[in-house]
């Protein structure tokens, strides 16, 4: 407990920290040493984030938790572009509503919603940090939330460039929720 109280004081003290050029709030009581500490975080998704989105891009990010990606795609598609991020956590929505505003992106459209097969209410279960929240129950949980849950062919209609997922196993519900778009031509 004594460690978990220093490991809180030690992140709060670098909040916000600074992420290859952006700045980030991260929430001291998730496993963000990754972030605090190694450059190569997360290194392959942003690699192809890099490789894939381009200016003027429309992007979609589901699962965004504090905005590591979103702001990078933001950045990405500048101006002319758009992100649309989805996270239902409501902690991890602060701080992404937080982090998007700090970093000036008018280019963000925020979601505090889940992205499944159906549009409509659903539970999700905590994990043991908050990047770690799933839709089914599973082992280690930490308790659960109501959420509301969308379909991505029913909130969006123009047609996507990039989507990153990151939802704990909820993929293959998100994919069936949104064929419409993925039948789009791009």
């Amino acid at each position: 407990r004594l460690a978990k109280m220093g490991y809180a004081f030690f992140v709060s003290l670098f909040n916000p920290i600074e992420v290859h050029g952006r700045k980030m709030f991260v929430n001291p009581q998730d496993d963000v040493l990754g972030i605090l500490l190694d450059p190569s975080y997360e290194k392959e998704v942003g690699e192809v984030i890099q490789k894939n989105v381009k200016r003027g891009d429309v992007v979609a990010d589901l699962g965004a938790h504090s905005g590591f990606h979103t702001l990078h795609m933001a950045q990405l598609v500048g101006e002319k572009g758009k992100v649309y991020a989805f996270e239902p956590d409501p902690v991890n929505f602060a701080l992404l509503e937080k982090n998007v505003k700090l970093n000036g992106y008018d280019n963000v459209i925020l979601f505090q919603k889940a992205v499944s097969d159906k549009t409509g209410r659903g539970t999700i279960y905590k994990g043991k940090n908050r990047s770690l929240n799933r839709v089914y129950p599973f082992g280690s949980q930490a308790g659960a939330f109501d959420v509301d849950m969308v379909r991505l062919d029913d909130v969006l209609s123009e047609q996507i460039d990039f989507i990153k997922m990151d939802i704990e196993g909820a993929e293959g519900l998100a994919l069936k929720g949104m064929e419409r778009i993925l039948q789009s031509p791009s």
